[in-house]
Parts: structure tokens; sequence; C-alpha cells
């Protein structure tokens, strides 16, 4: 083992024991420890009980099972137009997108999809974009606009990277050249250790590490609660193992350096600045080195699930972005095709 491999060992073991201790432990009878009642912030939007439970039934209602290259899934699929397909960051947390696909249903055709699980092999960022590759195929798309946020744009970037003709667009929301979750050293030796070493059910436990980032992701601000996000993420059968197989290749190995010069679709890059994984200076680093980036926007009071949080501050630079390319492309129309549009 490298001596990097080793640092990364130690503070590895060292973040799970403190973890586990944490947030590992379980009310008297063995029942797991609820989500922390903490305060909301005074300023910016909120999300009620009632509106996410209408958003996760409008979501669960559109889903479709459905059987593509080899893999089962459930396929949401409504509207008619330009298709916009939103990726996953994990199967059963589809509702990030709910906003985004109430909004962009009304002309364009809204997808997304139920990403198949790994719970005893590690699935990387070029299987994943694989899989769009093949839902795309699956669902007659020639081309479609790409949207992603988090671990969903790390596979749309692959997949922008490896079929950019099959691209009209980018969109990736709360992203940078690497994905980073402070304090990020200690958090990169935990997912190493994760990811290489067999901690789950020993040092991480499926109810801790389900705690740990069910809190983080609901954040300071509680834009989204606690209960709020354990709701959702509760769905998630084998929780421990799908994150060691299915989301440390992802956040581990995610780095746009030398690749983010390569993908040469129109690109577009939102984030909030609530949400540390993804600051303004993270973004124009980004932008700095992709060819065709049309805009960095920074949205306030956007917590951890920006998209979701400032739903309609999000699908209006989708929208205005979109415009902006169809304006283009009527631009450099030769003049008859113009005429027959």
């Amino acid at each position: 083992m490298k001596r990097e491999e080793w640092g990364w060992l130690a503070g590895g073991l060292a973040a799970g024991s403190a973890v586990s201790f944490a947030v590992g432990r379980r009310r008297a009878g063995g029942r797991p420890a609820v989500p922390e009642a903490r305060p909301r912030a005074a300023e910016g939007p909120l999300v009620s009980d009632e509106q996410l439970a209408a958003d996760l039934a409008y979501v669960e209602g559109g889903l479709r099972p459905a059987r593509v290259d080899g893999w089962t899934t459930a396929i949401f699929d409504r509207g008619e137009g330009e298709a916009v397909v939103c990726i996953p960051i994990l199967a059963h947390v589809e509702v990030i997108y709910a906003r985004q696909l109430r909004d962009l249903g009304r002309d364009h055709r809204a997808i997304t999809y139920r990403r198949p699980e790994a719970t005893d092999h590690p699935v990387g960022i070029a299987e994943r974009a694989e899989e769009v590759r093949q839902l795309l195929d699956h669902l007659g798309l020639e081309r479609a606009h790409i949207v992603g946020r988090g671990e969903g744009a790390i596979v749309a970037a692959a997949f922008a990277h490896t079929h950019p003709e099959r691209c009209r667009s980018l969109v990736m929301i709360s992203l940078g050249m690497d994905h980073k979750v402070p304090p990020v050293p200690l958090t990169n030796a935990l997912n190493w250790a994760l990811l290489h070493l067999p901690i789950e059910g020993r040092l991480l436990t499926d109810e801790s590490w389900r705690h740990k980032v069910v809190n983080y992701l609901s954040g300071r601000d509680q834009r989204l609660t606690a209960a709020q996000v354990e709701g959702i993420y509760r769905r998630i059968p084998d929780f421990i193992k799908v994150c060691k197989y299915s989301v440390t290749p992802l956040v581990l190995y995610h780095d746009l350096r030398g690749k983010a010069q390569r993908i040469a679709v129109p690109t577009l890059l939102i984030t909030t600045d609530e949400d540390p994984r993804a600051t303004r200076a993270d973004l124009e680093e980004l932008a700095a080195a992709l060819p065709d980036c049309r805009g960095v926007h920074v949205l306030p009071y956007g917590g951890r699930f920006v998209n979701y949080i400032q739903g309609d501050a999000t699908n209006r630079l989708i929208r205005e972005f979109y415009a902006a390319l169809e304006a283009d492309r009527r631009a450099v129309a030769p003049a008859g095709a113009r005429a027959a549009g």
C-alpha cells in the first residue's frame, strides 16, 4: 500500500470510529435515534411537509417499470418536445427534480429514472454514464438536454464528455471540478475506507451512516428538515451498502481536471451560497476550463438541494439557457430552414 493510502486508511479508520460513536448511538430498546430537531431559517424559502408529500406523490406516480438493456428501472416520462433528462443521485431520491419535471414538462419531454443501485460490487462513473446512453437508446432519443445535481452531475459530466453528440446541453448543479464535503481530508479518508475496507456494519452501521448523511443534507438552515430528509432517505434499502458500492465510487473519483476542457457542449453551472460542496469559486474554476460555459449562477437560500428549494429560480435559469440555445440555432440556420420552421 502506498504512503498516501496508509494516510487515507488511518484517517478513515479514525473518522469511522468517531462517526460510529457520535451518530451510531441508539435510544433505549435498540431503536434508532430520531433526527435532531433544529431551528429553521428565518429568511428564504422553506419546504412544508405538505409540499414535499405532494412532490413525492407526483414523481412516484409518474414512474413506470421498465427493462433497459438488461437492467431493471422505473422511468418518469411526461410531456412533449425536446427531451430533458434529469440524472438521479440515488434511487428513491428522484423527488429532488420534482420542480424541474413539473415545470419543464409543460413544453418539453421531462424524464428521470430510478437508478439501479449496487450492493455487492462497485459501480463507477463510466458505468453510470453508459446507463444514460442505454436509457436514451431505449427511449428512442438521439439527443437530449442533460441535467444533473451533485452525484447526478458527476454522471452528467461524464456522459457529456464521452457522448457529446447525444447532448443538446448540460446543466450541472452543485458540482465543481471535484466532489468535496468539509472537512475534505477527513471525509475523503472515510469514503476511501468505506469503499476499500469491510467497515460497514462494524465501524459504520446502516443507521449511523444514514443519520450522518441526513444531518448534513438538512443543513444549518433546515430548508428541508432533518425529519423530511430522513423520510426520503429511509426509503433506500441497504443504505450503507448502497453508499459503499454506488455512491463512493462516484464522489471519491470524480475529477474533471484535464477533462472539463473536452466537454464541448453548451453548459450552465448553478449552485447556492448555502452549499459548501460547490462554492462560487469552485464553479468559476470549472467554468474557466469548459469550452462553452454559458453562465455561473449562485442562488441565495438554496440549502443543500438548490434546484428543489429554489425551484422557480432554477427553472428560470434553465429556461433562459434553453431559449438562448434556440436563438443561436435559429441565427445559424439556413434561410430556407428558418422559413420552413
